[in-house]
């Protein structure tokens, strides 16, 4: 199934360039639960690679316009590489804020590069050792 991007949303690709970079990212910090085994978070990354049911728009994917001058559309994805989007990344200690600090400074550098269709879904990673508390890091797309 497709649907056209609506033109609102379409600006935003409209005026990508290196010089305007539309991207959006962000840093969520979570605590781990207070019974958690030691091997939570691998067991948690087992299971979120071994999902294959996506919701919208997690299974779409935008699709460059196939004449000029029409809107680019969501098309439904069927074959996502969750071992590409999902991944951990441990913190050299001591895992302090700025090596958390520049652990997200060098998994946001892509996100400088002008946004091409059809864009890679989001990226996430799992961010170990990071004071005080595990956290993902996320960048759209």
């Amino acid at each position: 199934m497709t649907k056209t991007l609506n033109p609102l949303d379409a600006s935003w690709l409209m005026v990508e360039s290196r010089d305007t970079p539309m991207h959006v990212g962000g840093l969520l910090r979570f605590s781990l639960p207070a019974d958690a085994p030691p091997d939570f978070l691998r067991k948690l990354m087992i299971e979120f690679r071994h999902t294959r049911k996506f919701s919208p728009p997690w299974n779409q994917r935008l699709r460059a316009p196939s004449l000029k001058g029409l809107m680019p559309v969501w098309e439904d994805e069927t074959d996502i590489d969750l071992e590409h989007h999902v991944r951990r990344v441990r913190l050299p200690p001591p895992g302090d804020f700025a090596a958390l600090q520049a652990c997200v400074a060098r998994l946001q550098a892509p996100a400088t590069a002008p946004l091409r269709l059809p864009p890679p879904h989001p990226a996430r990673r799992a961010v170990h050792g990071s004071p005080p508390a595990p956290a993902e890091a996320k960048r759209w797309p």
